[in-house]
């Protein structure tokens, strides 16, 4: 920053009024606005007519500038009182850092007769330096003769009023547009490192102060993500180099927790991925989740073991029979597919075959050892008909006669 008296030496706004008049008596008085603000990038210069009891002709002005902060862009007279003025950069022409500006009325006469107020110009300057003090001073001359009702009588007496901070410091506060990226100023310093939250949402200063856009940013909580606008995306899937992340309420990346999402349950595991083509254990049991991530219900399924069957609430069915269109099977206490083995239920024993489906009325050789399986699966005891013929079994279920 520079010190604040070779920034009033070199950023000096001169105002050169020649004021034509016709009046038999004084006039009362013609009041000026100025008014700056700071838009992006930009500071736009406004030039005003408050207040005109006397009319005018003519107006030259002479705006300096300092380099080191802005650059001269152009002047607009859009909707303004005056015709188009005459523009010079003097800049160009090596005399010095100052716009020369000099506007003539179109109709003089109606001008004198209403008293016309209402914008002169706009003028724009692009910001080069947001370090340098670009705030405008003013210093007023009346020329050779003065300001004059006529070249005979009296000055015409003119205020020049300062509105907002626009012929001040101006201290940076707030969003600001740079060189086509965002920074967000506090007390004229900019804002790095941390998030800032606005009408919008949440957004990442980077260490150079610029908003983060389409990019994973990591904080002290984890890794979030910002859109192609800057604004942290939440309660939504995000998709990296390494899988399907959930960004919750406050856009952190959600981890080692359940996920509900459209009606489905999801989970992310200890890294904050979602988790496919697996089995999840809670403290209710065990729940799979197929290959889109979601828990699976009402449905079987097969893993490197074998086949399972999960139930309307997403956990595998245990110790207990269930029928398919072949038949019916027997899913033991991890909730796999029992094969080729007895099963005890009910107090009764009952077995399944290689493919896991349960025999029933049918002759049963276990080693050296015939047992007979009756009609609903159950191992027979004591004297039993099979085929029109009596047989004697055990009482654990073994064939004697």
């Amino acid at each position: 920053m520079k010190k604040l008296i070779s920034v009033l030496l070199v950023a000096i706004m001169m105002l050169v009024g020649v004021v034509v008049v016709y009046a038999n008596e004084a006039p009362a008085a013609v009041e000026y606005v100025l008014t700056g603000e700071i838009v992006k990038d930009e500071v736009h210069l406004s030039f005003d007519i408050a207040n005109n009891d006397v009319g005018f002709a003519m107006l030259i002005f002479d705006m300096a500038y300092n380099p080191e902060a802005v650059s001269f862009v152009s002047v607009s007279t859009d909707e303004c009182v005056l015709s188009e003025p005459d523009v010079d950069d003097m800049s160009e022409y090596g005399l010095g850092n100052y716009v020369y500006i000099s506007a003539l009325s179109e109709k003089s006469n109606e001008l004198l007769d209403s008293n016309a107020t209402g914008n002169v110009f706009k003028a724009v300057f692009k910001i080069v330096d947001y370090a340098e003090d670009f705030g405008f001073a003013v210093d007023v001359h009346k020329g050779d003769q003065g300001m004059h009702v006529n070249f005979a009588e009296e000055n015409v007496p003119f205020t020049i009023t300062y509105a907002g901070n626009a012929f001040e410091k101006i201290v940076l506060d707030g969003w600001f547009y740079i060189d086509n990226k965002w920074y967000f100023y506090e007390n004229g310093a900019v804002v790095t490192n941390q998030w800032r939250k606005d009408s919008q949402g949440w957004c990442w200063l980077t260490e150079s102060g610029a908003m983060a856009t389409d990019s994973w940013v990591k904080d002290s909580k984890g890794w979030c993500y910002v859109d192609n606008t800057g604004y942290c995306v939440t309660n939504c899937w995000m998709r990296d180099s390494v899988g399907w992340c959930y960004l919750d309420s406050e856009g952190s990346q959600v981890k080692n927790a359940w996920v509900a999402d459209g009606g489905k349950w999801y989970f992310v595991d200890a890294d904050g991925y979602m988790v496919s083509n697996a089995w999840r254990q809670d403290s209710k049991g065990w729940v799979w989740l197929g290959s889109d991530g979601a828990m699976v219900t009402n449905a079987w399924v097969r893993d490197s073991i074998g086949w399972c069957y999960v139930g309307s609430d997403g956990y595998a069915v245990t110790n207990c029979w269930k029928q398919d269109s072949v038949g019916w099977c027997y899913l033991g206490s991890t909730g796999s597919q029992v094969k080729n083995a007895w099963v005890a239920d009910g107090g009764k024993w009952y077995f399944v075959d290689a493919d896991g489906y349960m025999v029933s009325y049918a002759w049963l050789q276990d080693g050296n050892t015939w047992y007979f399986l009756g009609p609903d699966g159950a191992m027979v005891t004591g004297r039993y008909n099979v085929g029109g013929t009596w047989y004697n079994f055990a009482s654990n279920g073994v064939w004697i006669g």
